[in-house]
This record gives structure tokens, C-alpha cells and sequence, in this order.
């Protein structure tokens, strides 16, 4: 990711919750947005996630409401890959699984847009003795970085508008990309 990394003045604060507490229903996640001092600035969550261990990371989740973050998706990283029927699967529950992007639309004081991802080739990996770094398609982290860093700059960029919805931090999570 860090190659030819430009300078950017930041407009916000940029908090990045490595957190676990996955396979606990996700404790951790649960701890930071309704206990945590920051928990009440955060004004945007990007969450990472991994059900694999390479690939495009894959947009599957945005907050209702927030289709906007879609078209600051689209429009700023260099290799967009997302669907819409994760959404449709997640809010149905016919996937019995929940990423921090349910903690953080359900459990925080204020309503926060976000866009959740997943890394999802090699899923059988997942959970494994063979998940481990040495799974992990350096490719995949790449590609990965480079979308995540155009998109926290755009965001960065357009939250310099006074008249923008939000004011004080943009939170990424990258929490689950499993060792």
C-alpha cells in the first residue's frame, strides 16, 4: 500500500479499531461502540472483514439510507468490486453470521453510515489449521490498501465541504482478517 503514498492533511480523525471478540459475538465491537469515550464522534465506519483469505475484497453491506457512500465508492477506488445481495442475505438472516457492520448500525447512540467488506476466495481456509498469514495472497492486501487509502481520501477530501453530514471522525475497522 505505501508506495507512492501522497501527502494528505486529514480533516478528520481517522480511528482504526483493530479489535477480536469475533467468535464471542463480537464483544469487542460491541465494547468499542457503547462504552468507548470516541464512540460518540464517529461519523462514518469502513469495516473489513475476511471469510477467506484472498481476493478482491467485495462491498457487500452499506447502511440503509446511505447509497451515497455506493457512488463515493465507485467514484474513487481504482478496482471497485461490489453486489447488492449481501445486504438482501445479511438483513434476511439466511446467513447465520454477523460482521461489526451489524454492531455498529444496531448498537451505537447515534446512527452511523458505513460500508462493510469480505474478503471471500479460499474460504476453505477459513477457520482452519490453514488459516494462516501464509494463505494470505499478498495480491489480495494490495489491491485491497490501494482501494482502502483512495477511499478514506476521497471521504477525507469530501468531508472538507462544511455542508457535508458529518464533522469529526471517520472510523476504519479492519478486524477479522484471521492469522
Amino acid at each position: 500500500v505505501g508506495g507512492d503514498m501522497p501527502d494528505t492533511e486529514l480533516n478528520v480523525a481517522i480511528i482504526f479499531n483493530f479489535n477480536g471478540g469475533e467468535e464471542t459475538i463480537l464483544q469487542a465491537a460491541h465494547g468499542f461502540i457503547t462504552q468507548h469515550a470516541w464512540s460518540d464522534s464517529i461519523r462514518l465506519f469502513v469495516n473489513l472483514e475476511a471469510s477467506g483469505a484472498g481476493g478482491s475484497e467485495i462491498l457487500f453491506q452499506v447502511s440503509s439510507g446511505h447509497g451515497w457512500l455506493v457512488d463515493v465508492y465507485e467514484r474513487s477506488v481504482p478496482y471497485p468490486h461490489a453486489q447488492s445481495i449481501g445486504n438482501v442475505i445479511f438483513s434476511s438472516g439466511l446467513i447465520p453470521s454477523l460482521t461489526d457492520f451489524t454492531i455498529y448500525t444496531e448498537y451505537g447512540a447515534q446512527i452511523i453510515p458505513g460500508l462493510d467488506f469480505a474478503f471471500a476466495d479460499n474460504g476453505y481456509v477459513y477457520h482452519t489449521t490453514k488459516d494462516n498469514v501464509d494463505e494470505i495472497d499478498a495480491g489480495s492486501v494490495q489491491h485491497c490498501g490501494d482501494n482502502m487509502l483512495a477511499l478514506i481520501q476521497t471521504l477525507n477530501a469530501d468531508l472538507n465541504d462544511a455542508n457535508s453530514y458529518f464533522a469529526q471522525h471517520v472510523y476504519a475497522n479492519r478486524s477479522t482478517l484471521s492469522m
